[in-house]
């Protein structure tokens, strides 16, 4: 009778290689959410928060949205923080609604018309640092305020440079922010 000899892996290589698969799944895990990615809106009129009017779901924290169909007509009917906003087309819309703070962290490039439509409860576009207000498009707030276009860091650091049309009522550099260029 022959007796196969069989090496056992060692206590060393067993743990070496499993500290290597871990750490693999997590960077696997974690790539997703270490980057900003772009979620563009493929509806016509809709809510945010409905999946199936953008091409990777509800956005979420950091995305850099794009709204860019013919005309499109989309509302933001929750909270967010974003890395960039652009409405490509000039049939484009994106309404703020009243209560709603929707937060920007880089540049919004505006081609349409963005809508903060205030009843009466504080809505806000926040800015987080430097943010640039680019495109032909314009920014509305509703005659009913408060619409508050402000900093969100409360250190009265950002800076707004604008160069499109804002028009309406409401408060642009209202407390904790910077000023606007």
């Amino acid at each position: 009778m022959q007796t196969a000899i069989v090496r056992p892996l060692t206590r060393l290589q067993t743990s070496k290689f499993m500290i290597r698969l871990c750490a693999f799944a997590v960077v696997i895990a974690l790539s997703s959410v270490a980057f900003a990615q772009t979620d563009n809106w493929i509806g016509n009129n809709g809510v945010w928060s409905d999946p199936t009017q953008w091409n990777l779901g509800v956005p979420m924290p950091g995305d850099n949205i794009v709204i860019g169909s013919a005309a499109a007509n989309a509302t933001d009917d929750f909270n967010l923080s974003v890395g960039t906003l652009t409405l490509s087309n000039t049939g484009d819309t994106l309404v703020i609604p009243d209560g709603v703070s929707l937060a920007v962290t880089s540049s919004v490039s505006n081609a349409g018309s963005m809508q903060m439509n205030s009843a009466g409860t504080n809505t806000f576009l926040m800015l987080n640092g430097n943010v640039s207000l680019t495109g032909n498009g314009t920014l509305a707030l509703s005659s009913v305020g408060p619409n508050i276009v402000e900093g969100a860091s409360g250190a009265g650091t950002e800076v707004l440079t604008n160069a499109s049309t804002i028009n309406g009522a409401g408060n642009i550099g209202n407390g904790p922010s910077g000023h606007c260029r």
